[in-house]
Order: C-alpha cells, then structure tokens, then sequence
C-alpha cells in the first residue's frame, strides 16, 4: 500500500474519531434532565420508604390523664398566671379533640395549637418543644397511681 493513502486513511480515521467524540461531548449537553413523575398509587411501597420513622414518645399511664400531669408541669416552671392559663387552654384543647402526647410530639407543629386551639405562639411552641423532655423525666420518676383505669 503506498504511503500517500496509508496517511490518508489514517488522517481520516483521526479525523472521524474526533467528530464522534465531539458529537458525543455536545449530545450529552444537549439532552434535557430526565424527570420520572410516578402517579400517586403507582408503586405504595415507595412512598413507604420515604416517609421518615416517627419515634413514639412511649409514656405509661392514661392519655388524658398524662396530658394533664404534662400541663402541671409546664404550670410549674412559669411564674405568670397568663402562660399557665395559656398551657391549660392547649390542654383543654387537646383534650376535647382526642388529641394526647404522643400524637402531637408526632406532628411536632404548635401551628395546629395556634391555629385551632387559639393558643399564643410562645406557649403552643414549649408546649409541643418539651414533650421529649417530659417523658424522659416521667420515665425515670417510675409509674404513677393513675396508670390503670
């Protein structure tokens, strides 16, 4: 094979493995992101797996009951009669809707207390903030003579 076509054919060939290589680099800019939107019941299970585990605040004794002893508490460690009155609206308004300790450490939201309950921001906040706190303490005061019904 002469040398004149030899180099030909190689310049060709370093010449067409650079276009594929440039085509490649500017098809791979070009291409759009990749959004996959599952429909809502398409696969449960993956919705499962992102919800992130809610630790239960696992205190013995009667819902309502603890719910109360909690307010007391709270009551204890203010001086003013306008916080412990705001402390046993919430109370009162958990109380009435069922609610108790473990499902509001759950939703960890003292908008609810504000909103609904119509409690002012500072008391909803400790309210729903020293639940963990709380149960801790009472777990380690022991059990207390209102356990049973």
């Amino acid at each position: 094979m002469p040398d004149e076509l030899r180099q030909q054919i190689y310049l060709e060939e370093q010449q067409s493995s650079r276009n594929k290589r440039f085509n490649a680099a500017v098809a791979s800019t070009n291409i759009p992101p990749i959004q996959v939107i599952l429909p809502k019941n398409a696969a449960p299970e993956l919705e499962i797996a992102r919800k992130p585990e809610v630790k239960r605040i696992d205190i013995p004794g009667l819902h309502d009951v603890n719910l109360q002893h909690y307010c007391d508490w709270l009551k204890s460690r203010v001086r003013g009669k306008t916080q412990k009155a705001e402390y046993q609206t919430a109370t009162d308004f958990l109380i009435e809707n069922g609610f108790d300790l473990d499902l509001l450490f759950e939703d960890q939201d003292p908008t609810f207390l504000i909103e609904k309950g119509k409690v002012k921001e500072g008391a909803a906040r400790r309210y729903v903030k020293d639940i963990p706190y709380w149960a801790e303490l009472r777990r380690m005061e022991g059990p207390k003579e209102d356990m049973e019904p």
